[in-house]
């Protein structure tokens, strides 16, 4: 077990040979001798085994435990209606100071860092884009950074988006020629199953979700809802009367739309099992849930988690309506339309909850630094890109749907902006994208 070897020497004063037996293992020498200094170099030996066999499992506790994001106290309970406002008691951002090594780190479900110095740019990502949550503004950041890298969008072969409301299929896509795809990002209904066969194996997996009152509300108006009960859209109380019908007649239609563009069926969706399985699925596959409510911070962390620049997320809000679209409710219709939507409630607040948990880690100070130099970028690419839609001599103006009705914000380009053509990519509605990509991606099917 140890290689023993013996040899002699004089000590220097008193010129008596002395003996040594040195046993070499984990480079520690145990020495046998009638030296008087052995029982000092017995204890040091000791001390040193002690230290060496006990330290190294608590030093990577602590390594561990390090990056560990404490479980914060912020519960989001039914929201509260006081003067018309939507609380869910988190109020202000309270969060811990995070440490400058998290920057570009990544926060995966169990909420700790990983990899807080390595920071490599994400290219493969599947985005859930969930009608009516502020996911227009999102893809167009996904498709402008997939055209200046060159990555391969996956495109619906119609429309623009893939065939829904029927469930995702593979043969909604304009297959790529070598089967690889990178960015994920048109609507769809959620089909894990065959995604992840689709999408590449390191995919990073996003969507968004929206307070399920203002997101009721704009789904209601989008896509004329009040009309299978005879209530005309373009009345500014419309839902207020939609949920006061005598008749009941909302209760035949559908809501809970948020889970319902993540997959689940019209059987389940009210199951509060099946809610939860949904809940714990994202929980595992999802590495970040934006907010719509928090769009600036969703997008800072978003950058973090791709490894992305600043100026790759800046962005201008797309496809919004204008005030006058937007419909008054009243407390008592909020109310009805939580409960309506109890489904979504319980969606909307668990990632609520574990979306705070990772502002926590980016950090208090960092954060709020970082979205004033999101809103500075955000304003100085408005000023350069856009002009006002009552400026005379108005520049080109890209059109969005317009539902009946309803009235949408369309962005008008300014003819002499600098960088012309990245201004133009920015305000792209969805269709123009498609057209462009397809062009660009399958030049022998689509020529320009």
């Amino acid at each position: 077990m140890f290689d023993v070897v013996s040899c002699k020497e004089l000590d220097s004063r008193t010129q008596k040979e002395t003996r040594f037996c040195c046993a070499g293992t984990l480079g520690i020498t145990m020495v046998t001798c009638k030296s008087r200094f052995l029982p000092f170099i017995i204890v040091v030996i000791l001390v040193f085994v002690f230290y060496y066999l006990h330290s190294r499992p608590i030093r990577n506790k602590y390594h561990k435990d390090a990056f560990k994001v404490k479980n914060t106290s912020d519960q989001h309970g039914k929201p509260n209606y006081q003067n018309g406002e939507i609380n869910y008691q988190h109020g202000e951002i309270n969060y811990q100071h995070g440490e400058t090594s998290y920057q570009h780190g990544e926060v995966d479900d169990q909420h700790e860092l990983t990899n807080p110095k390595v920071c490599q740019p994400k290219e493969n990502i599947t985005f859930m884009k969930i009608h009516k949550t502020g996911s227009t503004t999102v893809q167009n950041i996904l498709l402008r950074y997939a055209d200046n890298h060159d990555l391969h969008v996956v495109l619906p072969k119609t429309k623009v988006s893939f065939n829904y409301p029927t469930i995702f299929q593979k043969k909604f896509i304009i297959e790529s020629p070598n089967g690889l795809y990178n960015i994920l990002c048109y609507h769809m209904r959620y089909n894990p199953k065959v995604v992840t066969e689709l999408m590449p194996p390191n995919s990073v997996y996003i969507t968004i979700l929206r307070d399920p009152i203002t997101h009721y509300e704009s789904f209601f108006t989008y896509f004329n809802i009040g009309k299978s009960c005879k209530i005309k859209t373009t009345d500014s109380n419309s839902l207020n009367k939609f949920f006061s019908d005598p008749k009941k007649c909302y209760k035949n239609t559908r809501h809970n739309f948020m889970l319902y563009d993540l997959g689940m069926t019209e059987k389940n969706i009210y199951d509060e099992k099946e809610i939860q399985s949904m809940i714990d699925f994202m929980v595992s596959k999802f590495s970040l849930v934006l907010i719509m409510e928090y769009i600036e911070e969703s997008i800072l962390l978003l950058k973090d988690l791709l490894c992305w620049d600043l100026e790759d997320v800046s962005y201008f809000t797309l496809n919004a309506r204008k005030d006058k679209s937007v419909h008054k409710i009243d407390d008592v219709t909020k109310q009805k339309i939580y409960d309506f939507n109890s489904g979504d409630v319980k969606l909307y607040e668990h990632f609520n909850r574990t979306f705070w948990r990772k502002a926590e880690v980016y950090g208090k100070d960092r954060m709020a630094e970082d979205v004033k130099k999101l809103q500075e970028m955000n304003e100085k690419l408005s000023a350069n890109c856009l002009r006002s839609p009552q400026d005379n001599g108005r520049g080109k103006e890209f059109k969005v749907y317009q539902p009946p009705g309803v009235q949408m914000d369309n962005k008008v380009l300014n003819p002499n902006a600098d960088n012309f053509e990245d201004c133009k990519r920015r305000v792209y509605p969805e269709r123009d994208w498609l057209q462009y990509l397809k062009e660009k991606q399958f030049p022998e099917k689509f020529p320009k």
